[in-house]
């Protein structure tokens, strides 16, 4: 019977490139392949891997000889193509800090070649140099920073996470009047830096969550309020007296 040599293959792609080829030849009963760089093999529909460490693409003739058992012979090849992968790396420090420290430092570490660079910082951001070098964050948050290398056929990324923490916050305000005769009606200010949320403790059993409330105390005594502030960056506590006198007769 008549033999025909004939394949299926993946013709191109990403180094490295793992392919199997699909024997579709008929009429024969042993096979010989040729993998375009010096290496053989005699499996009826072998896989084989092939590289490219280089920076252009690299064209390797497969072919495939079938045999009869009549000795019989018939050959076909392809060309396979494959592309140079690019290997993305980077380095970033410090990758936890706490405002008004906010700046990066980045330093791209990717394998050599002529490839595109998309940088995206977390925050919206993005950048296609090659090194973003520093890069200053406006914010407080954790951000993911992904490096995409590429060309028209391969690409590569990598990611990495820095946190920015809020700087703590200071408690601090300011009241009027501090003292007085009851009913005495205060106004509390505050003065403080970082603050998210705020908590007074009046001293006479009553609370406010304000940042700037106003409180009227209706008995004589000498009463310590207490503002508790709080943020991502922390907690702080402030403290002061203010003095209520009896009414006059």
């Amino acid at each position: 019977p008549e033999v025909t040599a004939q394949f299926d293959a993946d013709t191109l792609g990403c180094a490295p490139l793992d392919i199997t080829f699909n024997n579709q030849s008929s009429g024969g009963t042993s096979y010989m392949w040729y993998f375009g760089d010096g290496n053989t093999s005699t499996e009826i529909s072998p896989s084989y891997s092939y590289p490219n460490t280089g920076f252009s693409p690299i064209n390797y003739y497969v072919s495939l000889v079938a045999t009869s058992v009549y000795s019989c012979t018939d050959t076909t090849w392809q060309t396979i193509t494959v592309y140079p992968s690019p290997t993305a790396n980077f380095s970033v420090t410090p990758t936890t800090q706490t405002i008004p420290n906010s700046t990066v430092n980045i330093t791209n570490s990717s394998s050599a070649g002529n490839w595109n660079y998309l940088w995206t910082m977390g925050d919206s951001s993005s950048f296609t140099t090659q090194n973003p070098g520093s890069y200053t964050y406006g914010v407080a948050g954790t951000f993911t920073i992904t490096l995409i290398v590429f060309n028209s056929y391969c690409s590569d990324s990598i990611s990495q996470v820095i946190t920015i923490n809020n700087a703590p916050p200071v408690a601090s305000f300011t009241f009027n009047p501090s003292d007085g005769c009851f009913p005495l009606t205060v106004t509390f200010t505050n003065s403080g830096i970082n603050g998210e949320s705020f908590m007074w403790d009046f001293g006479d059993g009553y609370h406010s969550s304000d940042e700037n409330p106003t409180h009227t105390y209706y008995g004589a005594g000498s009463f310590q309020v207490q503002l508790l502030v709080t943020s991502s960056g922390g907690q702080d506590i402030a403290d002061a007296i203010i003095s209520v006198y009896p009414a006059p007769q």
